[in-house]
């Protein structure tokens, strides 16, 4: 164990207040949209730039907070002020303790904090039976608690790093522990990939950009926290909310892959670009010739040619041929390509939900390929940074057999760096 890291007890106080704050959080807005008595109560009126006049309870005077309209409708959350508004009497931060108290209590007897609870509970403690539609009951709240949810996201990863060790030993050794310990661990990831989701799928996101400049890209990046742990559907997660960041972020992801000293450096940055490209089609173009000097740049410095041109063309047939990328993803996780969607974009959701199952189910590494291009890389073409629900309710069979000992595979390559570029002659770069 790296004796650098907090005590447990330290993790466990930091994720306990995270939650709790996510909790009060959602509890307060299902509450004042369920009872416009309370929403009258509890918001004031101020007017946006439009000259429209909005009913506001801002938690403190930079947000978040919660808008409706003047007969005290719920009309939306946002993670920061409304930009322009006039500013409030008051906030959640600066209420008196009595009227503070009857909030609170009006908001315990609506049962909504019992609901709020109750999500949160299951992501923590059981995030794989979080369904699509449990998932969404919270995502439609994540503006008001992102930040709990990202500094949630950051200590559990701390977490991962101080019992890592001794959840590999423990699989290793086949110790009396170690299905409850491999159980634990992909539990814990879970719920990590579903933090992430929350933290960082918000239009207002300028706060991402802020925090991604607080400090230096040396050996980590907003990604990475999901990237090294080598699962599949964890990667597009951490790509998919990078892309969130914006362009400011592309300077750096490009820095990232210059310098890259680790085949899963190189494919964690690269995931992230061909993301942005997707997010961002008017500015693909440059981004892919940032990658294509970056991955220049890495095989002078070293890094394998092999794993570059695979990386290079996989990132290529997801940004410019999004069909082929498409027909290969479907192949892979056996998604009929069936003319009966009515869009491509149900046809992108289908041929999505078909490679999660399948990625999920078998504990599929991130750097897997097929017919040498990362698939984690073309499934970028089909799921839309905008859904993260496609991620939830894939459920696996339990820990016995076959799927124990991918269970197992999985934990033991976590915070790994090499990848297996041809399995035919176990050739792997590291």
């Amino acid at each position: 164990m790296n004796q650098n890291l907090p005590s447990q007890q330290f993790f466990q106080a930091q994720l306990q207040n995270s939650e709790k704050n996510i909790v009060e959080r959602v509890a307060i807005g299902m509450a004042l949209e369920c009872d416009r008595r309370l929403a009258r109560e509890m918001t004031d009126r101020v007017v946006l730039p439009t000259g429209e006049p909005v009913q506001v309870l801002s938690v403190d005077e930079m947000g978040p907070a919660l808008v409706f309209d003047v007969d005290f409708r719920f009309l939306y959350a946002t993670s920061s002020y409304p930009e322009g508004a006039t500013r409030p009497r008051f906030t959640l931060q600066n209420l008196r303790q009595h009227v503070l108290a009857d909030m609170q209590a009006a908001i315990a007897n609506s049962g909504a904090l019992l609901q709020a609870g109750n999500l949160v509970r299951q992501v923590v403690d059981n995030p794989v039976s979080v369904t699509r539609e449990e998932f969404a009951q919270l995502f439609r709240w994540r503006h008001l608690f992102v930040i709990s949810a990202y500094r949630w996201l950051t200590v559990a990863s701390m977490e991962m790093d101080s019992k890592r060790e001794t959840y590999k030993h423990a699989v290793k050794q086949k110790s009396l522990r170690s299905a409850h310990l491999l159980a634990e661990y992909h539990s814990r990831l879970d719920t990590m990939k579903i933090m992430m989701a929350l933290a960082c799928t918000a239009p207002q996101s300028d706060w991402l950009l802020d925090m991604a400049n607080t400090f230096t890209w040396v050996t980590c990046t907003p990604s990475f926290v999901l990237t090294r742990e080598r699962s599949m559907t964890g990667a597009l997660q951490a790509a998919a909310a990078a892309s969130w960041y914006g362009l400011g972020v592309v300077d750096q992801y490009h820095e990232r892959l210059a310098n890259a000293a680790t085949p899963i450096s190189a494919l964690d940055s690269t995931l992230a670009l061909t993301a942005l490209s997707l997010r961002f089609p008017q500015s693909a173009w440059e981004i892919f010739r940032g990658m294509q000097s970056s991955m220049e740049f890495a095989r002078k410095q070293g890094l394998n040619i092999g794993l570059t041109n695979s990386l290079l063309a996989s990132a290529d047939l997801a940004i410019w041929s999004k069909d082929y990328a498409e027909s290969l993803v479907s192949t892979w996780g056996l998604a009929s390509r069936s003319t009966r969607t009515k869009t491509s974009a149900d046809r992108d959701l289908k041929v999505a939900r078909c490679f999660i199952v399948r990625a999920d189910r078998e504990y599929v590494d991130v750097g897997a390929l097929h017919n040498t291009y990362f698939l984690s890389v073309l499934a970028l073409a089909v799921t839309n940074p905008e859904h993260p629900q496609v991620f939830c309710s894939t459920k696996r069979d339990s820990l016995k057999g076959k799927s124990y000992s991918s269970a197992s595979r999985a934990l033991l390559r976590s915070n790994t760096a090499s990848i297996q570029l041809d399995p035919q002659h176990n050739l792997t770069v590291h």
